[in-house]
């Protein structure tokens, strides 16, 4: 395979999307979200 595609994990755990969107001490986002990417958390309930 081209590319480092073979090293992308096939049968990893979904992604957490709640879990990654939160701002903590573990796991800064060190970057402010887009206002769109803001704004579908928030609707989501996630922020």
């Amino acid at each position: 395979m081209p590319g480092r595609r073979r090293d992308i994990p096939v049968d990893a755990h979904r992604l957490n999307i709640p879990e990654v969107c939160r701002d903590t001490d573990a796991g800064p986002l060190g970057i402010p979200l887009h206002p769109g990417a803001k704004k579908f958390y928030e609707e989501k309930g996630f922020l």
